[in-house]
Order: C-alpha cells, then sequence, then structure tokens
C-alpha cells in the first residue's frame, strides 16, 4: 500500500514537471516588433540596409521561420536566421532588387508556432532609375565678322534610352541678350535635335 501511495505521488510529480515544461517550452503568444517592414531602392541601383525583426515571447517559444513572395522574383526577400529557432530572436531582414523593374514588391515573413502562424508583410518599392541625358556635342564655337552676316547654325543631338521630358533655354554670360537663340525650346522630350 505505502508503495502504491509512493508510485502515484512520484506520476504526480512527473506529470507536474512534463506540464510546466510544456508551459516554458510552449509559451504565449509571439510579440513582433515591428509588425511590417518597407525597403525603397532604385532599379539597377544597390541593395537598401538590412532591418532587423524581433520575436520575443514570454517564455521561452520555439518557432520556425520562413519567407515567400507574393510578387517579383523568389531571391528578393531573405532572412537571417531561418528555420527552426527559439525567443527571444533578433531576425536581419534583407531584400536584393538586382533584377526587379520599377514597382513594388510584397513578402511575408511566416512564424509557426504548434498549429499558430503570425506573419510579417514585407514591402519593397523599387524606383525607375533617373535617366541620363547624353549631349552632343558638349559645347559650340562660332566666328563671325563684325558688319557680317550670321554664321551657320549647328546642331545639338539631346538623347537618353528611355524617353525623358527636359526643358531647353538659352542664356549668355556677356554681350547682348539677344545673339544667342535655340530652337526648339521650353519643353521638350528626347531624343531630339536643337
Amino acid at each position: 500500500m505505502l508503495r502504491s501511495r509512493s508510485i502515484t505521488r512520484f506520476t504526480v510529480l512527473m506529470a507536474g514537471f512534463a506540464w510546466a515544461s510544456m508551459a516554458q517550452e510552449g509559451g504565449g503568444r509571439l510579440t513582433l516588433s515591428p509588425t511590417s517592414l518597407t525597403f525603397n531602392a532604385t532599379a539597377g541601383g544597390a541593395a537598401p540596409p538590412s532591418q532587423v525583426l524581433s520575436v520575443t515571447a514570454s517564455n521561452r517559444t520555439a518557432f520556425t521561420a520562413s519567407v515567400s513572395v507574393q510578387s517579383g522574383s523568389a531571391g528578393w526577400l531573405s532572412i537571417s536566421p531561418f528555420g527552426a529557432l527559439n525567443t527571444n530572436q533578433n531576425i536581419t531582414v534583407s531584400v536584393n532588387p538586382t533584377g526587379l523593374a520599377a514597382g513594388t514588391y510584397n513578402g511575408t515573413i511566416s512564424l509557426r508556432r504548434s498549429e499558430r502562424t503570425q506573419t510579417v508583410g514585407v514591402s519593397l518599392t523599387v524606383a525607375q532609375a533617373p535617366a541620363t541625358i547624353t549631349l552632343a556635342p558638349t559645347s559650340f564655337n562660332f566666328s563671325a565678322t563684325v558688319g557680317g552676316t550670321a554664321p551657320a547654325s549647328q546642331s545639338l543631338t539631346v538623347s537618353a534610352t528611355t524617353t525623358t521630358n527636359f526643358t531647353a533655354s538659352a542664356s549668355v554670360q556677356s554681350g547682348g541678350a539677344n545673339w544667342l537663340s535655340i530652337s526648339p525650346s521650353g519643353a521638350l522630350t528626347t531624343n531630339q535635335t536643337l
């Protein structure tokens, strides 16, 4: 009879330890900071700085971290570390705009614990790179004689890899205000010859 009570007491004690261990490992809801991440980049430019996602809980909690993207190529969003982790954990979130056209791309960081999954939305906005305007030639020389006729006009070619708006005007630093003119002038688009 005494042995039976001892076994029962030992079983209850072990069950209590197991419950406490499960409570410690199971933890409560994960606390995520921040709850969303925004990145900005330029098409063809460098990757923006990484950001940190903090994952905490009131008790040590196991979870699995993974990423998915809803738009763009699969490799633009990454986290480190990933996979099976425990709180409290800082996760470095990185984006890579290489190969992405101008636009907005959305992804998700999923943090799965038992049957519950919490997510953090990630947004990457890629801006169009400023167009580079090419001028040819880059300088002009005119020769004239006092009292003579005006020298022949010369042409300036304004080009860019994509159609680009620009404004053309002329100004002088010496002499009369009317000796230099361009045509056309004002609001124009490439490719254009002045």
